[in-house]
């Protein structure tokens, strides 16, 4: 839902002709909005799917 969000709204396309890019977060969480639509407008992936999530080192952590 994020990612369609950003790029229903035109904000990215917005920011390549102007040069300024204005966010805000309308939801209260980890910032995830603010983190994808970065990654969109620098045209990098949100995660790589290699990727390891410091939870996984977690002794408590079970990879089942």
């Amino acid at each position: 839902m994020t990612a369609a969000s950003i790029l229903e709204s035109g904000i990215l396309e917005r920011a390549r002709k102007t040069g300024k890019l204005h966010l805000w977060d309308p939801f209260c969480g980890s910032g995830s909005f603010l983190i994808e639509a970065l990654m969109m407008a620098l045209e990098r992936p949100c995660r790589s799917l290699d990727e390891e999530f410091p939870f996984q080192n977690w002794p408590i952590h079970q990879n089942e």
